[in-house]
């Protein structure tokens, strides 16, 4: 028989308010000591940081004949919708879902020409990964066996998995590899950037595991599918974007 660890109601708030607190104060105290002007690191290990998230998901083997139910992409940068439009291209018929990307005007310039207008949905109200996550999940209201890519900086992958995956939506990585081979400042500061964000999404619930892998399990959905707790969608931390 499974035993609670705190049996008392009042018990179990408090413990979940002070976890909260301790975890934002956590990830404030990491944010100033690793991000702090003139703190310097040795290449190797930045590079190794960045490298281990970009190589975290692979791209699948996809082919004409695969049936896809249609392809997210997150804001970011122009190479992500660069590549869903590609994508949205190459498998014609498909829907194109953009989130979180900027105006639709802006979107639709950078996706261009050969894609039916009636099959691309642009959601501009996102500001953080969580927040991709939970409008994606509630506009297209995904069934099961249903086969979606999600298109996102290879970096920030792992991330947006976790994101997807607590927000109940099982996605199909397909990352992209948009940041320059040899700048290493560039590089180091995404890596930290998507590492602290990594830790603080894990402790504020925000994603299925500390570091969400190609084979983990998607988890039991935290929010009903059909709304979207409005208190998850305002005021958002550095790491949440």
């Amino acid at each position: 028989m499974k035993t609670e660890r705190f049996p008392n109601p009042i018990t179990r708030l408090l413990y979940g308010r002070c976890r909260r607190w301790l975890a934002l104060a956590l990830t404030s105290l990491c944010a100033v000591g690793l991000l702090a002007p003139g703190t310097s690191y040795p290449a190797a290990m930045m590079l190794h940081l960045s490298t281990a998230l970009e190589m975290r998901f692979d791209r699948p083997a996809l082919s004409e004949t695969d049936k896809l139910s249609g392809i997210i992409v997150l804001g970011g940068g122009e190479e992500r919708l660069r590549e869903a439009a590609r994508l949205a291209r190459e498998f014609n018929g498909v829907r194109l879902f953009v989130s979180g990307a900027g105006p639709e005007d802006y979107v639709r310039g950078i996706l261009g020409s050969g894609i039916e207008p009636e099959r691309i949905a642009i959601e501009c109200l996102s500001k953080t990964t969580f927040q991709n996550a939970l409008y994606s999940r509630n506009d297209l209201l995904p069934a099961v066996g249903q086969r979606w890519l999600l298109v996102t900086s290879a970096s920030h992958m792992p991330r947006s998995i976790g994101a997807f995956r607590q927000a109940g939506f099982d996605v199909v990585a397909w990352p992209v590899y948009d940041l320059p081979a040899h700048a290493n400042e560039i590089r180091s500061q995404a890596a930290l950037h998507e590492w602290l964000g990594l830790a603080y999404y894990w402790l504020r619930a925000r994603s299925s595991s500390i570091l969400p892998g190609p084979h983990s399990q998607v988890p039991r959905a935290v929010l009903a599918r059909a709304e979207v707790d409005t208190s998850l969608l305002i005021g958002a931390s550095a790491y949440e974007d």
